[in-house]
């Protein structure tokens, strides 16, 4: 048995401290109650290893809760082991801790209070006060979180979680416990102290009752506003919370950012490795973003393959820090997977500059974001400057251009085509203008990006497009005009589902109208594009691959499709005076059309020595101002007959093998960087002179050329302007003379042209 002096300070713990039920003084091995302040006997107690000694407090150990029916409240054993001198146990005083009197202590505003059980996990939760057990251990989030030691209790901790959670996981380990009845109350209590105690517990288990139904509304709550997949919150949450951050920022005069991560490249992830891939790729990027996490910042998923932030900063300047952090936190999530395409492109807006509202400001962020994907992606753009002005330009133009469309704002002007070989017009291209509140044009430059990445307005102009083909084809019939109509179709338009369905309402029959498909459009999707291309053939409609050669393998996939014409892109024709590499294409593309049967069409010719080069190179059609701008129908159902070409017969094409030598007709090629980059031998005049000699050596020109060519490349950048001009036109007049000469020698000796 203790000492009398051991129970008196017993005694005195027990009164200084109320919230204590019973102290126990146990044996050395904490296995049996040697006296206790509760008159019960010496009894077994609970096994010593269900306490676990409190960090930083020797001797100190901590057990797990129980509940003890007969005060309807759970408890906590404590017990503090005494030595002698030699640090041998002697006994131990234990104390039961009533839970339901803790709610004394001062819990920090907007923190949560928690006791360690045995195994140094939190069991228990306070709130403002009130009390709550947690039953599980997976519920609760462990990251984020900051743990503070609450002073004078040191079984004790304050965490930062939600109410709503704590209270939900009370509920689930109270309400099996709830006592269904009042149970047989024992004594000489009279009538009145029954009742009374009677009426006590029901309005204490109503309250609970309440609490718990509280605690149901605010978990689902909880569920409303996080994203189940990733555990982070959800677009819900970054509304509500970012309108708070904003008032906040403007009582306080800051800056608050929000910004949008959009993945480049998810679509594919999941295409390629499937859903499931596509979801761990997400797990993994939010458990980064949550690395990277400040006190107050948000981060949240708004769904798909975007993410939400908003925060406050010092300055727009520390936004290139943040988004270099998140975007290498994307990268660092796709490296610890498989081999995937993934980069992030991200959008930020800033108040109070992009704007004074939150749904402005998210809005202005969206547009920041695609901004930063046409920038290359894996990379950031803030709103305002250009980024602003595009933005203005879209929503201005998704206001008014279907009211446009129809009436006299909008108008499709024409531009001739011609053969220039027969000297006659053969067509003419529909070209979109919009008038402005000057009364000039825009051209399609100034919004046809814009309405061709909208599906609904590239489809609506589309099906007007159609309604204009039809009757002008009509127009033309009745004047006995024989000229085909070519109209581009917009790519998103042209792979819609409807196309097919808008074209037979609008223009079933085909009959003289061309359809230009941009080469892009055509590669998206070949497979759908094959099974179009057959459906408007059986209709009757001619299809023309426009802006051919600027996408990938052109001539392998123009070569798959049933198109009537290659249209080649004019910035071709712009490069022919100083790129050499543009014949290639163009040769190639003549190959092709010679071949294939197909029609050649050169757009953009602009002037007489653009068209005697591209007839040289075997063109005869044109379209371009040396015919005539786009002009309104009514003009040029009026002046069609003064746009009559002239027949251009003097003019021989050169052989395919032979195109080198254009090379240098064009006038301003001889300025290119090539005649310094290149000697006369490793040019691809001189290497055709080498491979030509036996051909062509017996040619009038075919000596001097060379020479002048060999004298071309021994000049320097010391050399004067003027004797670098003077040589360079004197090769161009050799070129024109020596194609002269190898066309006739071609026709005369009987050559196939290839």
């Amino acid at each position: 048995m203790p000492s009398t002096r051991t129970l008196e300070q017993v005694q005195v713990l027990r009164a200084q401290h109320p919230k204590v039920i019973a102290i126990n003084i146990q044996n050395a091995l904490g296995n049996r109650i040697l006296w206790s302040t509760l008159p019960q006997r010496s009894q077994p107690i609970v096994s010593a290893g269900d306490f676990a000694l409190l960090p930083d407090h020797q001797n100190r150990f901590v057990g797990k809760p129980t509940y003890d029916n007969s005060l309807h409240a759970w408890a906590i054993a404590m017990r503090y082991v005494v030595h002698d001198g030699q640090g041998k146990p002697l006994f131990i005083v234990a104390s039961q801790i009533n839970m339901m009197k803790l709610n004394t202590l001062a819990i920090s505003p907007n923190f949560d209070l928690f006791l360690l059980d045995a195994h140094h996990s939190p069991f228990v939760f306070f709130r403002h006060g009130r009390f709550s057990l947690r039953p599980s251990r997976q519920i609760l989030p462990a990251r984020g979180q900051v743990y503070v030691q609450v002073p004078e209790y040191p079984w004790t901790m304050e965490a930062k979680w939600p109410t709503s959670m704590v209270e939900k996981i009370w509920w689930h380990a109270e309400k099996d416990r709830l006592p269904i009845d009042i149970g047989i109350v024992l004594g000489i209590l009279g009538l009145g102290t029954l009742s009374l105690f009677v009426l006590a517990r029901e309005m204490r288990l109503h309250n609970r009752k309440e609490d718990v139904l509280i605690g149901e509304r605010d978990h689902q709550k909880v569920l409303a506003l996080h994203d189940p997949l990733t555990n982070l919150p959800n677009r819900t949450y970054f509304l509500q919370t970012g309108k708070e951050a904003l008032a906040q920022a403007q009582r306080e005069q800051k800056q608050l950012a929000i910004g949008i991560l959009d993945l480049d490249g998810f679509k594919e992830v999941n295409d390629t490795f499937g859903h499931n891939m596509g979801d761990q790729l997400l797990q993994s990027i939010a458990r980064r973003l949550q690395d990277i996490y400040r006190g107050d910042d948000v981060i949240t998923r708004l769904g798909g393959d975007e993410f939400g932030f908003h925060f406050i900063i010092g300055n727009a300047g520390d936004l290139a820090l943040i988004s270099e952090r998140i975007l290498t936190a994307v990268i660092g999530a796709v490296a610890t997977m498989a081999d995937m395409p993934i980069s992030g492109s991200i959008g930020w807006a800033i108040f109070p500059g992009d704007g004074d509202d939150f749904n402005t400001l998210f809005a202005h962020a969206d547009e920041a974001m695609y901004a930063a994907k046409a920038a290359g992606k894996s990379t950031f753009r803030l709103y305002g400057g250009p980024v602003c002005q595009l933005a203005q330009q879209r929503i201005w133009v998704h206001q008014h251009l279907p009211r446009a469309i129809g009436s006299e704002q909008l108008r499709f002007f024409l531009q001739p085509q011609a053969d220039m070989l027969a000297g006659r017009l053969d067509g003419v291209e529909m070209l979109v203008r919009w008038r402005r509140e000057d009364g000039r044009w825009n051209t399609p430059g100034k919004f046809m990006s814009i309405v061709e990445a909208d599906i609904h307005l590239i489809r609506e102009l589309g099906i007007w497009g159609f309604q204009e083909a039809a009757r002008l084809r009509q127009r033309f019939v009745q004047l006995g005009l024989d000229l085909g109509v070519s109209l581009n179709i917009g790519a998103r338009h042209f792979l819609h589902p409807a196309f097919l369905d808008d074209l037979e309402q609008h223009c079933p029959r085909g009959n003289g109208l061309t359809l230009e498909i941009t080469e892009t459009a055509a590669l998206t999707d070949l497979k759908t594009s094959a099974k179009i291309a057959v459906a408007l053939k059986d209709r009757g409609f001619r299809l023309s691959m426009d802006d051919f050669g600027t996408g990938y393998s052109s001539l392998l996939y123009a070569a798959k499709l049933p198109f009537d014409e290659l249209k080649l892109d004019q910035d071709f024709i712009r490069n022919f005076r100083h790129d050499p590499a543009s014949f290639a294409v163009a040769g190639a593309a003549r190959l092709l059309g010679d071949l294939s049967g197909r029609s050649l069409i050169a757009e953009g010719i602009a002037n007489p020595d653009d068209l005697a080069l591209w007839m040289r190179m075997g063109g005869t059609r044109i379209q371009g101002y040396h015919l005539s701008p786009p002009i309104p129908e009514n003009a040029f159902v009026t002046w069609h007959s003064c746009l009559l070409p002239r027949p251009q017969s003097k003019l021989t094409a050169c052989p395919l093998d032979d195109l080198p030598i254009l090379i240098h007709i064009a006038k301003s090629s001889a300025t290119a960087p090539d005649v310094f980059r290149h000697t006369a031998r490793t040019c691809p005049m001189g290497t055709w002179f080498d491979h030509k000699q036996e051909k062509y050596g017996q040619l009038p020109s075919f000596r001097e050329a060379k020479i002048v060519h060999e004298r071309l490349h021994r000049l320097t950048k010391n050399n004067s302007i003027t004797e670098r001009a003077a040589t360079q036109q004197k090769m161009c007049d050799f070129a024109i003379q020596l194609c002269e000469e190898v066309a006739h020698c071609t026709v005369t000796c009987g050559s196939t042209i290839a």
